[in-house]
């Protein structure tokens, strides 16, 4: 079927409860948004909402649901391996790694073993202090609670490192969590990896394993991630959300978000940033 898509644009005041109402009827109506723009400037803000007309979207709240989404920068402000070579001294070479593998640019585990070898001989201590620096989303407390008001799993899926998102995860209540393991010797980081490595096609494993888990159907999932690290796992979802996400995850996701609020996510869901 060709899609019929029309494009609505709204400016006005940050935080304008006329302009949430109108993004709210067009979620609950059923409307199939395939882009979703927020920009604010100063107290303004503008907002851009694309819609496929062509069909209704079948609503979240039909059947028992799993949405994942990955953790460094989309979840989360920061990347953490970043904030770990900030701390160890070596953040400059390390952004550079870390901005080519979320272009797609060279491999992901063969990047992240460069990254992680570059932390050898940090204090573990550094881990500690990496989580009480990391800050969520604006709008991710309120996507998780919505999501698991209207009984979705949620599941969280990272190539980072479960010392710093299991705290994350408990503080949301969020049991289920894949993400790749730092070794720890002797009180410092060895700058080598402990277990097998989440990379992409990891990811796209995670997801499947966490709806057996939740004994939900494949085609009851949905992703959220921002770089190419990603792109296997939106394409196993049967729903993948592009949020803030670099062109190559745009390119295969279903629908493309970029908003400086996590929680814009719920009106291409169906649902509204509310937990009801």
């Amino acid at each position: 079927m060709t899609r019929k898509e029309s494009k609505t644009q709204w400016t006005g005041p940050q935080g304008d409860e006329a302009t949430e109402a109108r993004l709210a009827g067009l979620a609950t109506a059923g409307a199939r948004i395939t882009a979703l723009t927020r920009v604010i400037e100063g107290n303004q803000q503008q907002i851009t909402v694309v819609v496929d007309e062509s069909h209704d979207f079948p609503r979240l709240t039909e059947a028992p649901h799993l949405t994942v989404l990955d953790v460094d920068s989309t979840l989360i402000d920061q990347e953490v391996i970043d904030l770990l070579a900030e701390y160890a001294g070596v953040g400059e070479e390390v952004a550079r790694i870390t901005e080519r593998a979320m272009q797609g640019e060279i491999d992901f585990e063969q990047a992240l073993r460069k990254r992680v070898g570059l932390l050898v001989g940090t204090p573990a201590r550094a881990i500690e202090s990496i989580s009480s620096a990391v800050t969520l989303r604006h709008g991710a407390e309120e996507l998780v609670k919505v999501l698991q008001a209207h009984g979705c799993r949620v599941g969280l899926v990272s190539g980072g490192f479960v010392q710093v998102i299991a705290p994350v995860a408990n503080t949301l209540g969020i049991d289920l969590v894949a993400a790749n393991q730092l070794e720890v010797a002797n009180d410092e980081i060895t700058g080598r990896l402990d277990g097998p490595i989440v990379d992409r096609q990891g990811k796209a494993q995670a997801l499947e394993s966490f709806a057996q888990d939740a004994n939900v159907s494949a085609k009851n999932t949905v992703a959220i991630g921002d770089g190419a690290n990603d792109i296997e796992m939106l394409k196993v979802a049967n729903y993948g959300i592009a949020f803030n996400a670099k062109p190559a995850l745009q390119e295969v996701a279903d629908v493309v978000v970029t908003s400086p609020y996590l929680s814009d996510c719920l009106y291409v869901l169906g649902l509204t940033p509310r937990a009801t």
